[in-house]
């Protein structure tokens, strides 16, 4: 189980692994550099199905849960199981407490 930076850090390289003439980071717009057509929508939700054992449903996939990586990660968020994102809210307290110490 991923935490939500961990989560970011497998969405970003997969992301570059895509297409490797732009620099990508987590806030880059993937609709507006072309780095997101249909086809690489297709390889994305076929990756975070599998890489996340989640299960992406037809409404979920529009320009707003796909127009960046943030947005990719906040997606593997809201599809995973009740018991999964207890877990996860978890990890992101303590990270947050960490980093205020």
């Amino acid at each position: 189980m991923y935490n939500q930076q961990q989560t970011e850090t497998l969405i970003l390289e997969f992301l570059r692994s895509l297409d490797s003439e732009h620099l990508i980071q987590s806030d880059t717009d993937l609709v507006s550099t072309g780095i997101l057509d249909s086809l690489a929508s297709l390889h994305i939700i076929c990756y975070l199905e599998k890489e996340f054992d989640i299960r992406i449903i037809d409404s979920a996939v529009n320009l707003q849960n796909f127009h960046s990586a943030q947005a990719l990660t906040e997606l593997v968020f809201q599809c995973l199981p009740t018991s999964r994102k207890i877990f996860w809210d978890a990890n992101l307290q303590s990270q947050i407490k960490s980093a205020k110490t």
